[in-house]
């Protein structure tokens, strides 16, 4: 028989650890070489790592959200052009060829951040 709560608390900390390291573990951790110690030591230290990882990703999306404004508002500035022109020129310069998710992407932002993407 097969015990889903086990392989739903495998793909668990597997989904964890792939957020926190980028890649999915190469363990089993059925196979009998764990100890109940070594797999809290290896739950809690990939907890640890995705609390990083998620206060790391925060930072660079605040970072990259205040480093666009500054972009636009500093073409604003001194092109004397609307928001909307400086988005538009940003966002041709930065050959996405139109695609304003991949334009996000480059940007590091999400449509919510950019109030002229919202509804696109």
């Amino acid at each position: 028989m097969v015990d889903f709560n086990a392989q739903a608390e495998d793909m668990c900390l597997s989904d964890m650890h792939k957020d926190a390291y980028g890649m999915r573990p190469r363990i089993d951790f059925n196979d009998g070489r764990w100890t109940q110690e070594s797999f809290d030591a290896f739950v809690k230290s990939t907890g640890e790592a995705l609390v990083a990882e998620l206060a790391d990703e925060k930072t660079r999306h605040e970072n990259a959200r205040a480093d666009f404004e500054s972009r636009i508002n500093g073409y604003c500035d001194d092109f004397n052009i609307d928001r909307e022109t400086a988005i538009r020129w940003d966002m041709d310069a930065s050959d996405c060829n139109g695609d304003a998710d991949y334009y996000l992407y480059l940007q590091g932002l999400r449509r919510g951040d950019v109030p002229e993407f919202a509804t696109h």
